[in-house]
């Protein structure tokens, strides 16, 4: 179907109704224990390179403000893949104050599911050599001790209690 048509009320809603619903589809597919079981960096690295490549054409479609529709995956998988993780994960007002609409919820959730890499993926990750520009190429993702996360989630958990 050609948008080019429409008015363009009609076809910025259209941009919006349709780039929400991606979100919230790969979002909650994300959160879900019975469609993703397990989580690594690599493989958050990769879905941030998907939504890279939706938020471009969120930005091409001149729609003001369509990338938005993003956000909150954006910032979630940002605060899980940042330098200093740590420092985040355990500091409630930095995180809100550089990831506005993240949920504390979530990070829960994916953490729960996290599994580390295996000791060669490490390595790789470590020196940026994943690949045709997959995850890894030219990259450094952070590497995440099952002890840390850990760490993090009764950080996180009690943060949810005080937020409660």
């Amino acid at each position: 179907m050609c948008l080019t048509y429409l008015p363009q009320t009609a076809r910025e809603g259209l941009h919006f109704a349709s780039c929400a619903h991606i979100h919230t589809v790969m979002l909650s597919t994300l959160l879900d224990p019975r469609k993703v079981t397990a989580v690594n960096t690599t493989g958050l690295y990769n879905l941030s390179l998907d939504l890279r490549a939706l938020e471009e054409f969120a930005d091409s479609c001149g729609v003001v403000h369509l990338r938005e529709c993003f956000a909150e995956l954006r910032q979630t998988l940002g605060a899980l893949l940042h330098r200093d993780i740590h420092t985040l994960m355990l500091d409630a007002g930095l995180r809100l104050g550089v990831y506005p609409k993240l949920q504390t919820a979530n990070l829960v959730t994916i953490l729960e599911k996290y599994k580390p890499l295996g000791l060669l993926a490490q390595v790789k990750n470590q020196r940026g050599g994943g690949g045709h520009g997959g995850a890894g190429a030219g990259v450094d993702l952070p590497y995440l001790e099952r002890k840390k996360v850990v760490e993090y989630l009764k950080a996180l958990h009690k943060q949810l209690q005080h937020q409660g």
